[in-house]
């Protein structure tokens, strides 16, 4: 598919959701909710996604200790830029591994690292879901809580399969084998392999596997609590053991490669999760509103950031 036209009706499902959603909302009172928040709580979730970018930077540090920290946070900052523009989820993590492992004889250990700690978040986020949903007492608790668990065995497997040497080894000759059948695919084939011995490596690196699980389980802490700092502002009064398995939940939504940046299918998640705590639309929205207002604002910060280092090139 054109790349501009994936862009265009991405954009274009982005925006039928949100205006859906906007169109059953009662647009004054959603409005007066977004202009009457403290300005303290705004602060405070500004303050809560910096810090969660320097401990997301220092996760992925851990993956590649010759690397200096500079411009692995640089790299962050200018992927939640291209988060926003560029269509699905992946790209922003693609983006990182391109600007890191160009021209370098290790690119595939560096595309590795890049997927191993985007995986590690989402485990980690699973966890604290699971944890989350385990304490709820309402009825959609249990349906969040098998599909929780669901995503975390397939997940937790997807990690640490290729940690045994007989799945390992497994992989390495049906890539090789492949290489060697279609000759026009060898290199790619050949440097599928070093990406899968790099991906081994880390799963047998006690300091990488569980230091990037445990990290990322503070990583997405601070998120949640960005949430939940949001959606005190607001007047929502919900734990925040609940808010563990709704933010589960809502980014597991987001992921979804049918929107840019996850506009309108976030918006419809927490609307339909928070349904269940008799939680007007207007509140939700506001909710799922100011977190992509915050996204856009560090985005814009990386994208200015990224428009300097090209711009010097």
């Amino acid at each position: 598919m054109n790349p501009r036209f994936k862009w265009l009706l991405k954009g274009a499902v982005a925006c039928g959701l949100l205006g859906w959603l906007l169109a059953r909302a009662d647009l004054v009172a959603l409005w007066r909710l977004l202009s009457s928040q403290a300005p303290i709580g705004i602060l405070a979730a500004i303050a809560l996604q910096w810090f969660g970018i320097v401990v997301a930077t220092a996760k992925w540090w851990l993956l590649l200790p010759a690397q200096s920290f500079g411009p692995l946070f640089r790299l962050n900052m200018a992927a939640q830029f291209y988060s926003l523009v560029i269509p699905g989820q992946v790209g922003a993590e693609a983006f990182k591994a391109y600007q890191l492992g160009r021209g370098r004889a290790d690119a595939q250990a560096i595309a590795a690292s890049v997927l191993f700690d985007k995986l590690t978040c989402l485990i980690a986020l699973l966890v604290l879901g699971v944890g989350g949903a385990s304490m709820t007492n309402l009825p959609v608790g249990d349906a969040a809580r098998l599909s929780l668990v669901g995503l975390l065995v397939v997940g937790f497997g997807v990690l640490v399969g290729l940690r045994f040497e007989a799945l390992s080894l497994f992989v390495e000759g049906r890539l090789t084998h492949f290489g060697q059948r279609f000759p026009k695919f060898e290199q790619l084939s050949s440097q599928m392999v070093l990406f899968v011995n790099a991906w081994c490596a880390y799963t047998r690196q006690p300091v990488a596997l569980w230091g990037s699980l445990a990290v990322g389980l503070v990583q997405e802490a601070i998120y949640i609590s960005i949430v939940v700092v949001l959606a005190r502002s607001l007047g929502l009064d919900i734990p925040i053991l609940e808010w563990c398995w709704i933010f589960a939940l809502v980014s597991m939504a987001a992921v979804l490669p049918i929107s840019l940046a996850g506009v309108g299918v976030r918006e419809g998640a927490f609307v339909g999760i928070l349904a269940a705590f008799a939680i007007p639309v207007e509140q939700a929205l506001a909710v799922s509103l100011s977190i992509f207002a915050l996204h856009l604002l560090l985005g814009l910060i990386g994208g200015c950031l990224e428009f300097v280092r090209l711009s010097r090139k």
